[in-house]
């Protein structure tokens, strides 16, 4: 089983920030349709911090 995680959160009117984890238990897993049984990603961690302007 794959969980991932995802959370947003707005910083004022014009600014976001976002943070995701895949794969969170590092769990190790093939794709069915994978050719050469090739591994499927380990753990993923995006952090990211967004300014609108002009708002």
């Amino acid at each position: 089983m794959l969980l991932d995680l995802y959370a947003k959160t707005d910083l004022g009117k014009t600014l976001r920030l976002q943070m995701g984890v895949e794969n969170l238990l590092n769990t190790f897993y093939t794709e069915h349709l994978s050719v050469n049984n090739m591994p499927g990603a380990g753990r993923n961690i995006h952090l990211s911090l967004r300014y609108n302007f002009g708002r």
